[in-house]
């Protein structure tokens, strides 16, 4: 939220994804006792979405990470430095730094460089585009039984086909932060005071978890009436 929380304002759902296309296609031939099967799922859609809000606890309200980030214009929208327990703020010694790194940062961010002198909507932003492709291979061995059909089928399932060929392929990425500005308190007169990673250069890093990588599987099945 901006401000009090009992306030909330109208803005999008966490679950409202923008684009998503699922296309599937299967393929089967049978000759003699055997049948030979090949289907193919594709996913591909806008990530998920999220909020950008300030690390810390700028509305005073005792919840952190809540309040929504105002996304500055020009280096007098924002003050870096430090407040002690009497409310006297101290100017970074680095701050031009700081808001040369944060420029940059808003720059390369494809949502925040849209709101610049605007604060961030509660879930605007979203992930970056993924395509996951799954591919099955079936093979069934047919043989009857007492009069009945019985069948033995094995299996082979690639998830994440694409990434089996190529690196880059079927790579998904996440939000390095949600939350790129830190609050260090308010002053005597309620003059926020900030901090940014100078290090903190672009929005997205890629997920090294099991959603990037191809897996495999084998199956045996047994079909019988």
């Amino acid at each position: 939220v901006v401000g009090n929380p009992n306030d909330p304002q109208l803005s999008w759902s966490r679950y409202g994804l923008k684009h998503r296309m699922i296309s599937s296609w299967m393929y089967q031939t049978n000759y003699k006792s055997m049948a030979s099967s090949v289907a193919l799922f594709v996913e591909a859609g806008q990530g998920n979405r999220y909020s950008y809000t300030y690390a810390g606890d700028l509305n005073q309200d005792a919840i952190l990470n809540n309040d929504l980030l105002y996304v500055p214009a020009h280096s007098n929208d924002i003050n870096f430095g430090t407040v002690d327990v009497n409310g006297v703020a101290t100017v970074a010694a680095n701050a031009t730094a700081q808001w040369e790194a944060l420029n940059a940062f808003i720059e390369q961010d494809p949502y925040l460089s849209t709101r610049r002198g605007d604060y961030a909507e509660r879930n605007g932003a979203s992930l970056p585009w993924f395509m996951q492709m799954d591919l099955r291979i079936m093979q069934d061995f047919n043989f009857m039984v007492k009069g009945k059909k019985n069948t033995i089928q094995l299996s082979l399932d690639i998830m994440n086909f694409g990434n089996m060929f190529g690196s880059v392929w079927g790579v998904r990425q996440f939000a390095r932060t949600y939350n790129p500005i830190s609050v260090n308190g308010l002053d005597a007169n309620n003059v926020p005071y900030f901090n940014f990673d100078t290090n903190l250069r672009k929005t997205y890093i890629d997920d090294f978890s099991v959603n990037s990588k191809w897996q495999m599987q084998v199956g045996v099945r047994y079909i019988f009436n």
